[in-house]
């Protein structure tokens, strides 16, 4: 969960007023997401009236604050960045029925990434970018699990991050063996590692997920949240390598089966874009090093998490 203690509810508020439905359809349709998450056991999301509630659920047409607008081809809802004061906004534009913009899947979907959950690959899932689930599935309860530090004993499909012996944290179901790969690196420049995991099998799309995390509770780190998963970035039979630069950038490099090489930088959120040609003719390839690493200091207490499989 983003920052909240342990059992502290999720509390949200409707904002229907711009809602291409009647209120009470669009009441019913959000209460019923929530009870999804709620029926699980592991979380509680409540609504509440009062106006100061720090979650609100609204509708918003086109180009509106400071959201990209939605439009064509575009999601039919988003949620706002990490924070206390956060909001889900609805596409208004749309029409909503109980076919492929079934108002319930759309709210659960994004009441997900409230709870902290990024994309997933796993087609099934409900935090699928495309998702047709009616509920959580055993990839979503496992990011859920992760996010509240779930004490079970680590399993085939887990990666364990340790204190030298002392395990520090789980994370579940992300890194199925001879499916995926896993290493740490600062994607956003902040002194702090976040742990990586990407698909090396066909079926994952050459998929990178970002893990994100913080200086948890007893000296242990804590997942906040995840990004991604960003389809296409490393190849399934090439060299996935991140490393930094002389001048402190970062880049991400990816040489392809046929001996194709491409180059990327990370942007000061974490994010890629493509290099000018004077950067990379700046750029020492050679000089770089191995950016892969199975430790990193995540939560930037100055120690490091050391990554394994169960």
């Amino acid at each position: 969960m983003r920052h909240r203690p342990p059992g502290t509810p999720v509390v949200y508020r409707i904002d229907a007023a711009e809602a291409p439905l009647q209120p009470a359809v669009v009441a019913r349709a959000i209460e019923h997401a929530a009870a999804l998450w709620n029926d699980t056991g592991l979380v509680r999301i409540e609504r509440s009236e009062e106006r100061g509630t720090p979650l609100v659920l609204s509708w918003r047409r086109g180009e509106h604050d400071d959201c990209p607008g939605f439009g064509r081809g575009r999601s039919a809802a988003h949620t706002g960045r990490d924070g206390d004061q956060t909001f889900v906004h609805f596409d208004a534009g749309r029409t909503w029925n109980t076919g492929d913009l079934d108002l319930h899947r759309t709210a659960a979907h994004e009441l997900g990434h409230v709870l902290g959950l990024g994309h997933t690959e796993e087609t099934a899932a409900l935090m699928h970018h495309d998702s047709r689930s009616d509920a959580p599935t055993a990839a979503d309860l496992a990011g859920l699990r992760t996010l509240l530090d779930d004490a079970d004993p680590a399993v085939p499909g887990d990666l364990v991050l340790a204190h030298d012996r002392a395990v520090a944290l789980v994370v579940r179901g992300l890194a199925p063996v001879g499916h995926t790969d896993f290493g740490f690196f600062d994607m956003d420049g902040d002194g702090s590692d976040e742990l990586l995991v990407w698909r090396t099998a066909p079926a994952g799309l050459g998929a990178l997920l970002v893990l994100h995390f913080d200086a948890g509770p007893f000296g242990r780190p804590r997942l906040t949240h995840t990004a991604g998963p960003f389809v296409g970035l490393v190849p399934l039979d090439g060299e996935t390598l991140f490393a930094t630069g002389p001048s402190g950038r970062r880049w991400l490099h990816t040489r392809w089966p046929g001996g194709a090489f491409r180059t990327r930088r990370l942007d000061d959120a974490g994010l890629l874009v493509e290099p000018t040609p004077a950067e990379l003719m700046a750029l020492d390839t050679g000089s770089l090093g191995d950016g892969r690493r199975r430790s990193g200091d995540v939560d930037g207490d100055g120690r490091l998490e050391h990554a394994r499989r169960p």
